[in-house]
């Protein structure tokens, strides 16, 4: 006999992904001797530097409780699909913010991966 389940949701998804890093971060701490450095640390009592460390704690949680929520919406493929799509945006700015030579094989990668985008769309239309 099958025990029915329970779906978490998101945000219970999100908390437990944060929190199997921890062990991990705790290991290269306590490896490279930061451990030790970390209470004397002046920026700890810095209200700056607090502030910006919550503030990135709120962001990488809303990204962490973006991602979880778009793959509960949408397929893996799409998702992976979504995610090198927008190395597009991200190679025609580097191009243009660090004036880099614009070649034919700069051109043809990102033509290839619009390509590549629009053939999984009318796939998807068509299926």
């Amino acid at each position: 006999m099958m025990m029915p389940t329970a779906k978490m949701g998101n945000e219970s998804m999100v908390l437990y992904n944060n929190l199997l890093s921890l062990p991990l971060i705790g290991l290269i701490v306590f490896l490279f001797g930061e451990h030790q450095t970390l209470a004397s640390d002046p920026a700890l009592r810095n209200p700056l530097f607090l502030a910006a460390a919550a503030v990135s704690c709120v962001i990488g949680f809303s990204i962490s409780y973006a991602t979880l929520w778009f793959l509960s919406t949408t397929t893996v493929t799409t998702y992976g699909l979504v995610g090198s799509l927008n190395k597009i945006p991200v190679a025609v700015i580097g191009i243009i913010a660090f004036r880099a030579p614009v070649t034919s094989a700069n051109l043809a990668s990102i033509g290839l991966g619009l390509l590549a985008g629009v053939l999984f769309v009318r796939a998807k239309q068509m299926g």
